[in-house]
């Protein structure tokens, strides 16, 4: 999990084209909020 910043539009771009996902607001921090990015587990056979 990360914080962004609402207005750096830049960034927020970046994470979404990477599958991040906005998870909530900060509550100790107006302008930011939370993304996450959730991995799948590969089963491999060896």
């Amino acid at each position: 999990m990360l914080s962004v910043s609402r207005t750096n539009l830049r960034a927020i771009n970046f994470y979404k084209k990477y599958g991040w996902k906005f998870v909530r607001k900060n509550p100790k921090h107006r302008e930011t909020d939370f993304y996450g990015l959730r991995l799948n587990s590969i089963n491999v056979q060896r």
